[in-house]
């Protein structure tokens, strides 16, 4: 069984989420509050952290990563466009680095290559597939991500922005973020869906739909 716990500032928006099969966690961005988060939530110091996947080079999705500087060395998962920036517009690789050690794995969505499925070595039982969203003229700047159990085949899409979603996606949880609420129309198949960021107001419910969820600091999600 897969569990996310949802991470964001102050009990509202969500930015992160931390994604477990049961034995470890991986981060899915790092949040600027990711010390105070690994302090707060007592399920995220009982299980080793797998590795940290990042969506994009923001900010207030990033910047956590120094907050790892003082454990074992951190398994980074990004594509080649992330990478750069965190290495020469926003250099945090280098200090993390230097404390702690990064092992870097190269997500190759650049170019022509809009898909890498890849997995992650201490989570055998899943299996990611990365995919470019949003600019088309920067591919792999924007991340979206499917995560599928292969013990039961139930998958997560997180989806972070208001470009089309695929046909017939069939996640079984999504993950919306910013401009999420407008696709809750293409959202109707999928079993669990949840904004990431506050919608005003919020969608109206749809007659025999499931709910269009508001995401918060702390929210439990289980697959």
């Amino acid at each position: 069984m897969m569990k996310l716990l949802l991470l964001g500032a102050e009990g509202s928006a969500a930015r992160a989420a931390a994604l477990s099969d049961g034995s470890r966690w991986v981060l899915l961005n790092a949040p600027t509050d990711l010390e105070r988060q690994l302090q707060r939530h007592p399920q995220l110091q009982a299980q080793p952290l797998a590795g940290v996947v990042l969506m994009d080079a923001q900010l207030d999705h990033v910047s956590g990563l120094l907050g790892l500087r003082d454990g074992p060395p951190v398994e980074l998962y990004a594509t080649p466009a992330v990478f750069e920036t965190l290495t020469t517009e926003l250099p945090l690789l280098q200090v993390v680095d230097r404390c702690c050690g990064v092992r870097w794995h190269l997500l190759p969505v650049a170019g022509d290559s809009a898909v890498a499925p890849f997995r992650i070595e201490a989570l055998p039982g899943l299996r990611f597939t990365a995919f470019a969203a949003g600019d088309e003229f920067a591919p792999g700047a924007t991340l979206a991500l499917e995560v599928e159990d292969l013990r039961d085949g139930r998958r997560l899409l997180y989806w972070p922005g208001p470009w089309p979603l695929p046909p017939d996606h069939g996640a079984d949880c999504l993950l919306l973020g910013d401009g999420g609420a407008a696709l809750a129309g293409e959202s109707a198949g999928a079993g669990r869906r949840v904004l990431l960021h506050p919608a005003a107001p919020p969608p109206a419910p749809v007659p025999g739909e499931p709910v269009l969820e508001q995401a918060f600091d702390g929210m439990e999600i289980e697959l």
